[in-house]
């Protein structure tokens, strides 16, 4: 049972969260997806800054040709003229 905190005593309020249904559920099944998805979305945040990190220091990006997107695909094209690219390397799109 609940614990009245003001008066110090017993109370009947129920169950406690965790011995209900809903409760029971939240921690077997949707806490374990929070952390996975939280864990996935770190991973895809890591990988995220590694390609900017390779994209900014790549040649042209603070020169005098930046480096453009794919109009397609969105994809990061490095300065096409100085690397020979002619089509997106992501989706094969004519830049």
């Amino acid at each position: 049972m609940g614990r009245d905190v003001t008066r110090g005593r017993e109370t009947n309020m129920g169950p406690q969260f965790f011995q209900t249904r809903m409760g029971q559920r939240y921690y077997e099944v949707t806490a374990p997806k929070i952390a996975t998805e939280l864990a996935r979305l770190a991973d895809n945040v890591a990988a995220l800054n590694e390609t900017l990190t390779r994209v900014l220091d790549a040649p042209g990006c603070h020169g005098d040709s930046p480096a453009k997107l794919c109009v397609k695909c969105g994809a990061v094209l490095v300065n096409p003229q100085l690397q020979g690219e002619e089509r997106c390397a992501q989706c094969g799109d004519a830049p």
